[in-house]
Parts: structure tokens; C-alpha cells; sequence
């Protein structure tokens, strides 16, 4: 969450790959999806897009 903080503006999968990838880990792209949408159902990430386009945020009033 702090990466995601950090960052500026919505996050997308493949960033948060990246950011594994930069930390010497490397999970699969289905992987990072599922852990976006598990910080999204718990309300620490917003969603927004279409399945296929996706975006992350933080909800409004966070940092």
C-alpha cells in the first residue's frame, strides 16, 4: 500500500508487476490482478474502467 500511495494517480496492473519485478519477486500477471481486487473488496482501492482496463486508486479522502 505504501508503493500505491506513493504513486501518482490510478495504478494498473502491469505497474504493480513492475513493482514486484523491483523487489525480486515474480508472481504472474493473474497474480497482481487478484491482489488489486482483494484491496479493492476490502475498500483500500477504488476501481474504475472496464474489466479489460482497470485502474486502481486510493478512495477518496486516503493517502
Amino acid at each position: 500500500m505504501q508503493a500505491i500511495r506513493r504513486h501518482s494517480g490510478p495504478i494498473r496492473t502491469g505497474e504493480v508487476m513492475a513493482l514486484y519485478r523491483a523487489h525480486g519477486w515474480g508472481p504472474s500477471r493473474a497474480t497482481a490482478r487478484k491482489d488489486l481486487q482483494y484491496l479493492a473488496r476490502r475498500g483500500r482501492l477504488t476501481e474504475d474502467g472496464a474489466i479489460n482496463n482497470r485502474s486502481y486508486g486510493l478512495p477518496k479522502g486516503t493517502s
